[in-house]
């Protein structure tokens, strides 16, 4: 008697298995790498006059989204990544620095405006070294002044499609360095990307 109960739920409940996993949206996952060039000004609090230095970077992000549903939050619309932006021996006295960190864009609309524009807001944190010549100092071992302290980044950019999964990114971003003093810099950001 208990087969003849027990047979025909084991059989309804195996047939709904596939119908419920078939439900289950599944996520796809987004890599994202940008080559881009970087235009710095820099405050006095580094120990220079500010200084307009340009440089270049390398960004990745990742992120893992619905393509049958639009991201309804900030949140679900989030990726995040990592980058380096290096500057060479510039300026006189000469100074480099080299920014590096972890940081996370939301973009502002649920989809691209004409399939193209995606505007964000960004927030990152990480190191930032400068190495500058010493106008006073003359043996070979005190030629340069180093430090390295952290920086906390917020931004404001747009990401502009151009062909599938490859566009033009623009950032204006703001390193808040701490260091001897908490300097406000200055840095626009310009690259191409490509997402696969």
């Amino acid at each position: 008697m208990w087969m003849k109960v027990w047979r025909p739920v084991a059989v309804a409940v195996a047939a709904a298995l596939p119908a419920t996993a078939g439900a289950q949206r599944q996520l796809e996952q987004r890599h994202t790498v940008e080559v881009y060039a970087a235009q710095y000004a820099l405050q006095s609090g580094f120990g220079i006059a500010k200084k307009d230095i340009g440089g270049f970077g390398l960004r990745y992000e990742f992120e893992r989204f619905d393509p049958e549903r639009p991201g309804r939050t900030l949140f679900d619309r989030t990726r995040g990544g990592v980058f380096a932006t290096y500057t060479a021996k510039q300026g006189s006295p000469d100074a480099t620095t080299l920014h590096v960190g972890v940081q996370t864009d939301a973009s502002m609309l649920p989809r691209p405006f004409l399939g193209a524009v995606d505007p964000f807001i960004s927030f990152g944190i990480g190191l930032f070294h400068t190495s500058q010549a010493s106008a006073v100092t003359t043996t070979s071992r005190a030629k340069r002044i180093s430090r390295t302290d952290f920086a906390f980044t917020p931004a404001v950019g747009t990401r502009l499609g151009v062909v599938n999964r490859a566009g033009v990114r623009l950032d204006l971003r703001t390193p808040f360095v701490f260091g001897l003093s908490t300097t406000a810099n200055f840095v626009a950001e310009g690259g191409l990307y490509v997402s696969f």
